[in-house]
């Protein structure tokens, strides 16, 4: 329970601090965004198959709507036995294209990376992986 809290206090002060950054965005050359997320796994790794994962995006510009993006982020499991626990840490690079400008801007991500599985309960090694993704970025504040 105190590790929850713990996580959950962190996630709102990274929250807290990236919202002045936010007011100042226009067409930013380099954005950090923070992000949390909840996470499944398979059943077969003998942990808790859920649970909250943290992490952000480190982005930069490199032309008219295309950009470099460094992903990363972490979540423990608990022990499905209740003794021990498995960390998965992830970490990628992508290739982002912006669609269009405005406050909703619609983009293509893609990219490669790997994922760390280690603790008590497990015996894998890191893993390559590679990613795709459509979602959309909304501006929270203009200049």
């Amino acid at each position: 329970m105190r590790s929850i809290l713990r996580r959950a206090a962190l996630t709102a002060a990274i929250l807290f601090i990236a919202l002045p950054i936010a007011a100042f965005a226009g067409e930013p050359s380099a954005w950090i965004v923070p992000g949390a997320g909840y996470r499944w796994i398979p059943n077969e790794l003998g942990v808790e198959p859920d649970g909250p994962q943290f992490g952000g995006i480190l982005g930069v510009k490199i032309g008219s709507g295309w950009a470099l993006e460094a992903r990363g982020n972490f979540g423990t499991h608990d022990s499905a036995s209740g003794t021990g626990s498995l960390d998965i840490l992830h970490g990628e690079g992508n290739l982002t294209w912006f669609l269009g400008k405005g406050a909703i801007r619609p983009y293509l991500t893609g990219g490669a990376g790997a994922i760390r599985v280690s603790g008590s309960t497990s015996s894998a090694a890191p893993a390559a992986m590679a990613s795709r993704g459509m979602p959309k970025t909304t501006q929270l504040a203009s200049s």
